[in-house]
């Protein structure tokens, strides 16, 4: 048992890697493993769900693109900005939510009241960078 006294002791004077990293996550986010969904549902996936899983984000690919470009449009943005506010998002739940139905990112009365806020405001012309940076502002601002 001496022995298992002194690994014990040797283990938690010299953490390791992973728990330094889960560590920095729980001290700076307030973040726990178990809080990161990916790590629950990746070793449960098999080729069978993987395949499933990248037909529907070809399916999702299909649609959004055109979709988030003239969503992007109707903001009075350059279409790029329609592609980061459709993708990223998406990105980013995958990593934090159990949910397999999962619809986040930007939609026309949003993206139509948006534009109506920032023109009412400011006598920017829509795609300026300052049309764009006022849009940034109030996204940020707002939510």
């Amino acid at each position: 048992m001496p022995q298992l006294q002194q690994f014990a002791e040797f283990a938690e004077a010299h953490p390791s890697r992973r728990q330094q990293v889960l560590s920095v996550l729980r001290s700076a986010f307030g973040v726990s493993l178990r809080d990161i969904s990916v790590v629950n549902w990746a070793p449960k996936l098999t080729r069978q769900k993987l395949l499933g899983d990248v037909l529907a984000a070809l399916v999702v690919a299909i649609m959004l693109i055109p979709q988030s470009m003239a969503y992007a449009n109707l903001a009075g943005l350059a279409p790029i900005y329609g592609l980061y506010a459709s993708t990223i998002p998406l990105i980013a739940f995958s990593f934090f939510t159990t949910s397999s139905q999962l619809a986040v990112g930007p939609n026309a009365p949003t993206a139509i009241l948006m534009a109506d806020v920032v023109s009412a405001a400011t006598d920017a012309a829509p795609k300026s960078p300052d049309f764009t940076r006022l849009h940034f502002t109030l996204a940020f601002t707002a939510g």
